[in-house]
């Protein structure tokens, strides 16, 4: 055997336990031989087409393997057929690697916290953080996943410096994943009494949430304070000290939560951030193993740093990662975001 992969077969194997899965097929497969068409819902299609999917993905792994396993045994004493049977080694363990990060990041993840930040422009900034808030909220809304405010900082004026969304769903992380970055919008507006096109940014963070993820945080590595709240939330969110900020020593992480009436709310739902964005810092270090080209979701909000740009004079939208532009602004924004992430 000339060459050794980077993980244990075996071990691998374990993320295919397919017993129950079978059981739930064969169960939806008998559903469909004995009942009429229009008597079946269409959560039972989708749900069978998810599992054909799932055994798809198995049976491509093991092909994979055997195939591996095998070019690794082949005895060759031929230069061009030595340099061949490498290459395909080499294609295959690259494509297991894919496999393996994909399946160790995204498996299990049926929940993930949108973070949505304003970045450059003032006004038209916290505009647009609102703007994008909607999109995902319709957007969610259409794949019926389950989306909700966890918190919130409203702008001066109008719009949000700030949100923290929690949605929940099948492949939440995988339909979202892709919104991470900073985000541009130009447009005129509706105060600019010259016409001149303003340019502003927000800033993205799509975190798996922790909740089901074996992630504790030690006391000791916590400063946690509490202060008089203001904004949304009634009139008794301004006359108690309910706002909580959580500091996370090690990480200089720092998270702070006022939205919610009390203080026991608050400290709960920043802790679920704290643990997401701690996650999420865990994810990248076992991304690192497999490749050597990790990009942040997030850098600094600068006009020229962005992945995707909304030009409403042109009613367009660039995503500049991918250099695919659309002319459906409007759908977009109206929560068809399809029309750009199933490029990816």
């Amino acid at each position: 055997m000339y060459r050794k992969f980077n993980f244990d077969i075996e071990i691998f194997y374990l993320n295919f336990k397919l017993d129950g899965i079978l059981i739930r097929k064969l169960k939806f497969e008998r559903i469909l031989l004995v009942c009429r068409e229009e008597f079946i819902s269409n959560l039972y299609y989708k749900t069978i087409s998810k599992l054909k999917m799932y055994i798809k993905k198995k049976n491509l792994f093991e092909a994979l393997i055997s195939n591996y396993l095998l070019l690794n045994t082949i005895n060759y004493t031929d230069y061009e057929m030595r340099n061949f049977i490498l290459e395909d080694i080499k294609s295959i363990e690259n494509k297991l690697s894919r496999f393996k990060t994909k399946n160790e990041l995204n498996s299990k993840l049926t929940s993930i916290i949108i973070e949505i930040r304003s970045g450059v422009g003032g006004i038209e900034s916290n505009l647009f953080v609102d703007l994008l808030y909607k999109m995902y909220q319709k957007y969610a809304l259409k794949l019926e996943f389950k989306i909700k405010v966890l918190d919130l900082i409203p702008g001066e004026v109008n719009g949000l410096k700030h949100i923290y969304l929690s949605v929940t769903g099948y492949d939440t992380y995988i339909k979202f994943k892709h919104e991470s970055g900073v985000h541009r919008i130009q447009r005129v507006p509706s105060t600019e009494s010259n016409g001149r096109i303003h340019t502003s940014t927000a800033t993205v963070a799509v975190l798996p949430e922790a909740k089901e993820v074996d992630l504790s945080i030690e006391e000791r590595d916590l400063k946690i304070t509490v202060c008089r709240a203001s904004g949304p939330g009634g009139q008794g969110v301004n006359t108690t000290d309910s706002a909580v900020q959580i500091i996370h020593k090690p990480t200089n992480i720092i998270v702070t939560c006022a939205n919610q009436r009390t203080q026991q709310k608050n400290k709960s739902i920043a802790l679920d951030i704290l643990k997401a964005k701690l996650f999420y810092l865990k994810k990248n270090e076992i991304a690192d193993k497999y490749s050597c080209n990790r990009r942040t979701q997030i850098s600094n909000a600068q006009r020229s740093s962005r992945i995707r740009t909304y030009n409403f004079l042109q009613n367009r939208v660039t995503d500049h990662r991918i250099n695919f532009s659309s002319k459906a602004i409007t759908d977009i924004l109206n929560g068809n975001l399809d029309i750009i992430t199933s490029n990816f």
